[in-house]
């Protein structure tokens, strides 16, 4: 660094001493070369006679070549490549021509590592990109598999406690039963158990009028007795009055409509759209799905109905077949399906138009 700026001086042997000096401490061939350059042109420096415009071209020279380290210093080698080539229009200078020869090809070297720096940094940032969209799409998943496992979990515990219910009901433990049902709607809405809920409640307080009627009724005969005097013969038994029968309890809900019209569900996965006509207990219609990016499927069902207990084959377009299986409401405006396909089984619940 010293020899150059004794040679952007002009000061050629001084500069030659440092290049020469540097060797000492590590070989290069390459510089012992561009010494002999420079040796050269202080050869050709010290046998010409400057003329007064030669010192001006010098000085300019000069300015340039310390503008251009200035440039080098800083990393910026094509910015510094074009001041040191300006010098030479005023200083020509083969030794420089050579130098500006090195300082490209390291200008080139410096911008293919650029290159491929930015080339790495852009791979990097797109496999991180990849990588959390990857970790967001499994967060997604096993959110939406657990709340699927919730709602299977709130349906079985809600299936269960309805059965206890009826259980109980057909016990004639109505007031059981009706906590029973009460306790499986947390886990689930029952429009036919919000109906059965209250005409239990009410048989129960009519159950509970009687019994309390019948209490004060024998309570005044008590009192009747006492009062009265004892009688010669008592009545025979069959005369005595007999408290009123109780009601039967309400039936379990029981299924009373027709399965026919379309029913709908939809979700971000899917639509499906399912077309049933009854007659007897035989059900035909048809099937439809939608999946986003893809085209509507639609294809032919048959299948029965028991009760409320439906049972469909759909056929698909490639011959195979799946089974759908469901539970119809009592007022035929929703079905509880469960549809095996392809080895897996979505539960979901289809609602009438």
């Amino acid at each position: 660094a010293e020899a150059k700026a004794l040679q952007d001086q002009g000061k050629l042997r001084e500069a030659i001493a440092k290049y020469r000096e540097s060797l000492t401490y590590v070989p290069d061939p390459a510089m012992e070369a561009y010494i002999k350059q420079v040796e050269a042109a202080a050869a050709r420096q010290e046998t010409a006679a400057p003329a007064p415009a030669d010192t001006a071209n010098r000085d300019k020279a000069g300015v340039l070549r310390a503008e251009a380290k200035a440039l080098q210093d800083r990393g910026q080698l094509r910015e510094a490549i074009a001041k040191y080539r300006e010098s030479l229009k005023y200083v020509p200078d083969p030794a420089m021509e050579a130098y500006i020869t090195q300082l490209e090809a390291a200008a080139t070297r410096q911008e293919q590592a650029a290159r491929q720096a930015k080339l790495d940094a852009d791979k990097k940032a797109a496999a991180l990109a990849a990588e959390q969209a990857e970790a967001a799409a499994r967060d997604k998943a096993a959110q939406q598999a657990a709340a699927q496992a919730r709602q299977e979990q709130a349906k079985a515990t809600a299936l269960r406690l309805r059965n206890e219910g009826i259980a109980l009901q057909k016990q004639d433990k109505l007031r059981e039963a009706a906590a029973k049902y009460r306790e499986s709607l947390r886990y689930g809405p029952d429009p036919e158990l919000e109906r059965v809920i209250p005409q239990l409640e009410a048989e129960l307080a009519r159950r509970e009028r009687a019994a309390q009627q019948a209490a004060a009724k024998a309570k005044e005969e008590a009192q009747a007795k006492q009062q009265a005097p004892p009688p010669e013969k008592k009545p025979p038994a069959a005369e005595r009055p007999a408290p009123p029968p109780p009601k039967p309890a309400p039936p379990p809900p029981q299924q009373g409509c027709q399965a026919g019209g379309t029913y709908e569900f939809a979700s971000e996965d899917a639509t499906m759209s399912l077309t049933l006509r009854q007659s007897g207990d035989q059900l035909d219609g048809t099937f439809a799905i939608t999946v986003p990016g893809m085209d509507g499927v639609r294809v032919n069902v048959r299948g029965s109905i028991s009760r409320s207990s439906i049972r469909i084959t759909i056929s698909a377009v490639n011959g195979e077949q799946s089974t759908m299986t469901g539970e119809l409401s009592s007022d035929c405006r929703s079905i509880r399906a469960s549809w095996a396909y392809d080895g897996d089984t979505q539960n979901f619940t289809l609602v009438k138009k």
